[in-house]
């Protein structure tokens, strides 16, 4: 991956906000240069974004490959139409679609169960007042799912691909042309395929609602849909979010042999 990136603070975010409003309403060398400058900027916060997305991490996608085909994929949306998103963004028209089917619903819950039993969830996000940052991570999280998705078949690109273009960085940051995934180089193969991530999904999920109690599953269910254990007690009418966490632990304790039987069986487990 690139360097480390700027932290995202509000000033930071004040100074990428000038530059898409510029990129946007700008002409000539000013509007390449926002786009140049603005690539630069977001390019190693898209890929930190990437190598910890739940997605990729469940599927062992998280490679320097991986996920800069994913910053390959965002930068591709962002430069779509006449930069049409960052438009949209600018102009406020709401929040992004992201159109997930039924691939994709399979690949977010498998990555939920797996962060959940692999106690792998990341720390909260405390900051406020940055919508382009929440803006940009959501477009992050459609590129991945689709790049996943893809990498696991659907596009039947099971094969690892001949590198038939640069992997310079500075490709990414340059408006000469839009970048495809043919810029990506080689890649290893995924190490499965959906229809047996959706077997696994299917195994686990059937498990949860046989085999765990009432209240254990629904606290789980809970958290698995991104709950907080405080929202989880208010469902439930349990006394304090403590209670919520303890029932979600029980169910983690039971859920985890489980979910690694099953990833063991189809080949996922590498210890």
């Amino acid at each position: 991956m690139s360097q480390a990136p700027t932290q995202w603070t509000a000033e930071f975010e004040a100074g990428n906000r000038a530059l898409v409003e510029r990129l946007v309403s700008g002409q000539g060398r000013e509007r390449m240069a926002a786009w140049q400058r603005f690539l630069q900027l977001i390019a190693p916060h898209v890929e930190q974004w990437a190598s910890r997305h739940r997605v990729l991490r469940a599927v062992r996608l998280t490679s320097e490959d991986e996920v800069r085909a994913v910053l390959v994929r965002v930068v591709e949306r962002l430069q779509r139409d006449d930069h049409r998103n960052l438009r949209e963004f600018v102009q406020a028209r709401g929040p992004m679609s992201l159109p997930i089917d039924d691939d994709g619903e399979v690949l977010e819950r498998f990555g939920a169960l797996s962060e959940l039993v692999d106690d792998q969830a990341e720390s909260a996000d405390l900051l406020t007042n940055t919508p382009l940052r929440a803006w940009l991570k959501t477009l992050v999280d459609f590129a991945a799912r689709d790049h996943a998705t893809a990498r696991l078949g659907r596009r039947n690109v099971l094969h690892t691909p001949t590198d038939t273009g640069p992997n310079d960085k500075r490709q990414v940051n340059s408006d000469a042309r839009p970048i495809s995934e043919s810029d990506v180089g080689s890649v290893r193969p995924p190490i499965t395929d959906l229809l047996t991530l959706k077997r696994i999904v299917q195994d686990v999920s059937g498990f949860i609602q046989a085999r765990l109690p009432s209240d254990q599953r629904r606290a789980l269910e809970l958290r698995l849909d991104d709950a907080t254990y405080g929202e989880i007690a208010k469902q439930l009418d349990l006394p304090k979010a403590s209670d919520a966490e303890a029932l979600v632990r029980a169910a983690k304790e039971r859920l985890r042999a489980e979910f690694r039987e099953q990833r063991s069986k189809f080949g996922l487990e590498t210890n």
